[in-house]
């Protein structure tokens, strides 16, 4: 019996059921609650189960994903990184792994390599066994590293690679791993880096061998001048030995003076302060004075100096004269420097080209000296530089000439080359251009002087073939008739043929030093023949004044310098055919008695050696020892009084332009100003435009010239 009850509206139902279906049912129920208990672990398992895989497969792509980034990484690293990495099996030699970019970095395919890793090798220089092969044979954790140059197999271009190479176990296997890094720009950059010191080191040791050169080369002139001084003053009575004080003194003061004008030059170039003149000038002159100079050192140290020259050149150019000077004299001083006795120098003028109302110039010095390196060469115009100073004749200057001399050229628009090979010589090739002179009066002239040459026979006497070409081709463009021979007999000879002829040369040209008879012997023979009726021109290469008065007895009437331009030939003739004779080499003093000069300067002792020279020449001097005296002294003296005022720049109370100023101020309007010369040892163009603005009329630089001083008077006064 199943009792239960329910209570509903206070009502009791009570049901009565037999046992066996109540027991049944109980059965049942058990039997499909554990049923469905079962299906539902069952269930859960499955779930868990499912989960679990679902978990692992996300897990194995997201391992795969990292792998895949992890690739893609390396593998964009090894195109883009400048190093090349290399797997290669040490048993089998097979490479396993390459890098893509061993193609941009060193020119081969990964193909190639993968194929055979020796053709890392051959683009290395190695041909046979290379150092991979060695280090696939040493154990594990081995490592070695070395330099390589590599050569690019598609450009050909050096590439500089830093290899490391090490041994390591890769899955129980042994593997040879290497690292080829790509450091060309490094190397590149050291080199440049290791280049720039050593010329930071050479510069520099450059510099410190200047001041010791420059100590020397100063201390040298000076102790001559303080010897020769008190040798001087020892010696009083004897004049000769005074005489001879004096000369040595004048050569190391020149030489001293010369060194500073060096620094003084370079100085100027490197703060961009030089400036050229623009002048008309006689640039047979110009020649005529740098051979006067440089012959004598010639002939002193047995060296052959000659100079060659082609037509056509003009008398006159517009330029810079001193400028033009001054490159010659360093490159033939640099001659005669390093260039043994018996040693040769020639120097060659010709016009290269003319265009544009402009000539063209090529200067050619060329010497038989020591010569250079050709690494010397490329630093030949660097400031300091010297080769091996020693070996020269004279182992002095500042280094600075040859700098001096190439910046000098840029600076007027021209160019410089140089030839040279050690024990052989050099050659110094220098074109500049010049300005053509547009003087209708000159042109007159040397037409007039060229129409005296019509018609006249003249010979020429001179041992060197090409003095005579030009010689020869000059007359003839001047309408003569000319003769060249080779040696004084063969002068004398064709003379006294014309002569049986009936017939004489109107001129003969002979040169002084031939090899058979010289000058003077051939001119005496010539004039005995001839008489008077033949005008005899001696040529000469230097100073004639040491022959002079013999050759005019031999019968001689003028002289001639070569080389021999056509003006200088045609002013020969003019004053041959005037029968005007040479006064000689030696300038005619101006006299100037009556001058009276002011002469202002701070330095007692430079006031007495101007003033002495001065008066000398016959001139009056009062002094003044600074600008307010001087301008005191004119105003006191009034208008007219000088003929010239010397003014120092630099002096106490009142400078030489502030004087200047004055003294201008002074004159009165309608009266001619009185020339006032700058005295000054400041050389730079700047301090000139100063002088000229403050009224002065002329520039020295001190030391003073006598002769430029005098020269300076003579334009003013």
């Amino acid at each position: 019996m199943v009792y239960g009850s329910a209570s509903f509206q206070n009502w009791t139902v009570l049901g009565i059921a037999p046992k066996s279906i109540v027991n049944a049912n109980m059965n049942r129920l058990q039997y499909t609650t554990m049923a469905v208990m079962s299906g539902i672990v069952g269930m859960l398992a499955v779930t868990v189960l499912l989960l679990m895989v679902q978990s692992n497969r996300q897990k194995l792509r997201k391992k795969d994903q990292q792998l895949l980034a992890r690739e893609e990484l390396f593998s964009s690293l090894s195109r883009n990184v400048d190093d090349v990495f290399l797997m290669i099996d040490t048993g089998t030699g097979k490479v396993e792994y390459i890098s893509p970019n061993v193609r941009r970095i060193l020119g081969i395919s990964p193909e190639a390599v993968q194929e055979d890793f020796h053709v890392l090798c051959s683009a290395g220089g190695d041909n046979c066994r290379s150092p991979l092969d060695d280090l696939m044979q040493m154990e594990q954790g081995t490592q070695q590293e070395w330099d390589r140059e590599f050569i690019h197999q598609e450009t050909g271009e050096p590439h500089y690679i830093h290899v490391t190479g090490f041994i390591n176990d890769v899955q129980g296997a042994k593997k040879c791993i290497v690292d080829l890094s790509d450091r060309t720009g490094e190397h590149q950059t050291t080199l440049a880096v290791e280049a720039a010191l050593e010329v930071a080191e050479k510069a520099s040791q450059a510099k410190t061998d200047f001041l010791s050169n420059m100590s020397h080369d100063i201390r040298t002139p000076m102790n001559a001048i303080v010897g020769m001084s008190t040798i001087g003053q020892l010696k009083l009575d004897d004049r000769r030995s005074v005489q001879d004080c004096f000369c040595k003194i004048d050569a190391s003061s020149r030489y001293l003076l010369s060194l500073i004008n060096d620094i003084l030059d370079m100085s100027k170039i490197e703060t961009g302060k030089m400036e050229l003149a623009h002048e008309y000038f006689d640039f047979t002159e110009l020649m005529d004075e740098v051979n006067q100079i440089i012959y004598p050192q010639a002939e002193e140290r047995q060296i052959e100096y000659v100079i060659y020259h082609s037509e056509p050149l003009e008398q006159f150019y517009i330029g810079d004269p001193l400028r033009l000077k001054q490159i010659l004299m360093n490159l033939l001083s640099n001659a005669l420097k390093f260039t043994r006795a018996g040693g040769r120098i020639q120097i060659q003028i010709e016009e290269q080209k003319r265009t544009n109302g402009f000539s063209y110039l090529r200067f050619q010095v060329k010497d038989t000296g020591i010569g250079m390196s050709r690494e010397f060469r490329s630093r030949l115009f660097m400031p300091f530089e010297q080769e091996a100073p020693e070996t020269a004749r004279n182992n002095v200057g500042s280094g600075l000439g040859l700098s001096i001399v190439y910046n000098l050229v840029q600076l007027m628009g021209g160019s410089i080359e140089v030839e040279s090979e050690r024990e052989k010589g050099s050659v110094f090739t220098v074109i500049l251009p010049f300005k053509l002179a547009e003087d209708d009066q000159e042109v007159e002239n040397q037409r007039k002087k060229r129409e005296l040459l019509q018609g006249l026979a003249v010979l020429v006497a001179d041992d060197d073939p090409l003095v005579g070409s030009q010689a020869t081709s000059i007359l003839e463009k001047a309408g003569a008739r000319s003769l060249w021979v080779d040696s004084g007999f063969r002068a004398v000879e064709e003379v006294r043929r014309l002569l049986e002829e009936g017939r004489h040369f109107d001129i003969a040209m002979i040169d002084w030093k031939m090899p058979d008879m010289d000058g003077v012997e051939t001119a005496r023979r010539i004039r005995a023949l001839v008489g008077p009726d033949t005008t005899i021109i001696m040529i000469s290469a230097y100073d004639w004044t040491v022959i002079e008065q013999e050759a005019r007895n031999a019968g001689v009437n003028c002289f001639i310098s070569k080389p021999l331009f056509g003006s200088t030939i045609y002013d020969a003739f003019a004053r041959a055919v005037n029968r005007s004779e040479e006064k000689g080499a030696e300038k005619e003093r101006e006299d100037f008695s009556g001058c009276r000069v002011l002469l202002a300067d701070d330095n007692e002792l430079n006031r007495e050696i101007a003033r002495t020279l001065l008066e000398m020449r016959g001139m009056e001097v009062e002094t003044a020892e600074d600008g307010q005296e001087a301008a005191d002294l004119y105003r006191s003296r009034g208008a007219g009084y000088f003929s010239a005022v010397l003014m120092d720049i630099r002096m106490p109370r009142m400078d030489g332009l502030e004087a200047t100023r004055a003294i201008r101020a002074m004159e009165d309007e309608g009266t001619d100003s009185v020339p006032i010369l700058a005295m000054t040892a400041n050389a730079f163009e700047e301090d000139k435009a100063r002088a000229y603005e403050a009224g002065m009329n002329g520039y020295l630089v001190k030391p003073l010239d006598m002769e430029a001083v005098l020269d300076e008077l003579k334009k003013h006064l």
